[in-house]
């Protein structure tokens, strides 16, 4: 699977499917988002990973109170896990710490 860019109302939709997945918030002109890209595609084969970028979705991005980016959620059973969230550059293996 690859990283899909996705919007407000896609990621609520994902959210209510109960699915387990990854969601990142990210920004276009953020370097260290720039660097993690790589890592989301590896993990991305073992579980499904959803970008939404916060200047194109500013409404959603402060309801999550996203401070910085990239931020990266576990989403699972149609809850945001915040004590499974991340913000900065983390490595592969540190995510997928996150996703267990």
């Amino acid at each position: 699977m690859s990283v899909k860019y996705i919007n407000e109302k896609n990621a609520k939709d994902l959210i209510n499917s109960g699915d387990k997945f990854l969601l990142n918030f990210t920004a276009s002109w953020c370097g260290p988002c720039k660097m993690f890209a790589p890592v989301l595609e590896e993990v991305s084969n073992e579980i499904p990973v959803y970008k939404v970028d916060g200047d194109e979705n500013p409404l959603f991005t402060r309801e999550l109170n996203i401070s910085g980016y990239p931020t990266t959620f576990l989403v699972e059973n149609k809850t945001i896990i915040a004590t499974k969230s991340i913000v900065g550059f983390i490595d592969l293996n540190t995510i997928k710490d996150l996703i267990k």
